[in-house]
């Protein structure tokens, strides 16, 4: 009863109630002493542990002092790529990048974990597709007239897609260089000097026939020559 009237009642009104209940416990058949004692230890505790709690509850106030860091400006960033090894490349980036900031506060240094080139990256098995024969492409003619430009996406093969469109590449012409002709046994050039024998094979060969064995107009002749 003496909790209750010590939450319910206010300051004002709590002589009231603690009289109150002194009547309800004399009635009730106990002595006056015991029951001072109770209303006294019970406001004791009360007001101990109320106490306790305040303490606890306010705050320790503490003068803040705003310190303002100066700002850095960021004037280039550069990205690094490293080899990725596992555990070993993270505290090489963090290194890294600790490094540069205390070199260049000014830049930013980007970590990128790659892993290591393949072999075959080293070695083409396949020959070069020319520009020309290339497909799925994106490509742009210029007006020779004027300054208009034209730009286009095919899938065919350019120098198909450039003659449909009527221009000749310029790609076609780099790639169709004049090939010289090929030298073979019975082609001479000026700059060789020509032997005897092969001057008799370029000559002519000349035929003598007699009036009996020249055949008339008409008749079907095959005649051989050794």
């Amino acid at each position: 009863m003496v909790y209750r009237g010590i939450r319910i009642c206010s300051t004002h009104t709590m002589c009231k109630e603690f009289q109150f209940i002194r009547q309800i416990a004399a009635r009730n058949g106990y002595p006056t002493q015991f029951i001072e004692n109770q209303i006294r230890n019970t406001l004791n505790r009360y007001y101990d542990k109320e106490k306790k709690i305040n303490q606890q509850i306010i705050p320790i106030k503490i003068k803040a002092v705003d310190i303002q860091k100066p700002k850095i400006k960021i004037n280039q960033c550069i990205v690094l790529d490293i080899p990725f090894t596992g555990q070993a490349t993270k505290v090489f980036g963090k290194r890294l990048r600790n490094l540069a900031k205390a070199v260049r506060p000014n830049t930013v240094l980007l970590t990128v974990p790659r892993p290591p080139p393949a072999v075959r990256d080293n070695f083409r098995n396949k020959d070069p597709i020319p520009k020309d024969m290339q497909s799925k492409l994106v490509y742009k003619i210029e007006c020779n007239d004027c300054e208009s430009v034209y730009v286009g996406k095919t899938d065919r093969q350019a120098t198909r897609r450039f003659g449909e469109h009527g221009h000749i590449s310029n790609l076609l012409k780099s790639s169709k260089k004049e090939k010289p002709p090929p030298t073979t046994a019975n082609t001479l050039t000026t700059t060789q000097p020509v032997r005897q024998s092969q001057r008799q094979r370029r000559k002519p060969k000349l035929y003598e026939f007699e009036e009996e064995d020249i055949p008339e107009e008409g008749d079907n002749v095959i005649q051989t020559f050794e």
